[in-house]
């Protein structure tokens, strides 16, 4: 019997709370001959006290290089519940699990419908992820981030309330990045490699802390990869910012100590490469 017999079974004799569970143990069976290389799953809780019966609805994310960015037999399309509904967004087509290749700069775009003017919970449990691969939840009703603990559990709080931004559809995803690994030899110096321009302005500098405020100029829109470099080549932050071409400034957090000295900021955007260099404090 195939996958998606046994899914259909089970989707005729269990409560739909059940599903995720009984699907995501048997997909490991299916799965396993595809080389997972690490999963991601949400739980939407009513609240944080432990038992499925706290649970509303979740998905599950499956990483694994040989899978397709398009519907295959890896993905399980989402059934709705009668109350809350949370799904992943696979260009257009809604799955409750979703097989998909780790790619450097991924988003995951979650959908959710159906719900009450309430608090809410999402839990994040991710494993057997590299540590260069980053997450955070990006809540677009709140202009938030929230980072996410890749190798554990981590829950964001949410309240559904009268406006009806609260309850959009698309106010979560999950954005992915993985940094690259870089380095130089010793008494090669960063500047001999990038050459620094004026597309960006740091301010203020010299920077204290760990917080770094720019602001680009002339720049087109799109997607900007940000890395910071200590000055003998080593990666000390990595991120990114999607820039919509206006003259805000922008707000880069380290979510670590910063030594004093001399660094180099890069923004890059396909081929193009701009860097600053930024003193820290």
């Amino acid at each position: 019997m195939s996958f998606f017999s046994i899914k259909s079974f089970l989707t005729k004799a269990c409560k739909p709370t059940l599903l995720l569970i009984l699907f995501t143990q048997l997909y490991f069976h299916v799965a396993a001959q595809a080389y997972v290389r690490s999963k991601l799953v949400i739980q939407l809780l009513l609240n944080t006290n432990p038992g499925p019966q706290n649970t509303a609805d979740g998905v599950v994310a499956f990483f694994a290089d040989n899978f397709s960015t398009s519907i295959g037999n890896e993905d399980s399309y989402k059934f709705t519940n009668l109350d809350e509904n949370l799904a992943i967004d696979c260009r257009g087509t809604l799955l409750s699990i979703e097989g998909r290749p780790m790619t450097r700069f991924d988003t995951l775009k979650l959908v959710m419908w159906q719900f009450r003017q309430k608090s809410y919970y999402l839990q994040l449990n991710g494993s057997n992820f590299s540590s260069k691969v980053k997450a955070v939840v990006k809540d677009k009703y709140l202009s938030k981030e929230t980072a996410v603990d890749l190798s554990s559990s981590t829950t964001v709080p949410f309240t559904i309330t009268g406006d009806s931004a609260s309850f959009a559809a698309n106010r979560f995803s999950v954005v992915f990045k993985t940094s690259r690994s870089f380095s130089l030899s010793y008494p090669m110096k960063l500047s001999s490699v990038f050459k620094e321009n004026t597309s960006f302005t740091v301010a203020p500098n010299p920077v204290t802390g760990n917080t770094i405020t720019l602001q680009m100029h002339s720049l087109k829109m799109g997607r900007y990869a940000v890395n910071l470099y200590s000055n003998e080549g080593r990666i000390v932050y990595s991120g990114f910012i999607d820039y919509d071409g206006s003259a805000a400034w922008q707000t880069i957090m380290i979510d670590k100590r910063v030594r004093k000295g001399m660094y180099s900021l890069l923004l890059t955007s396909g081929t193009q490469t701009f860097t600053k260099k930024v003193l820290f404090q």
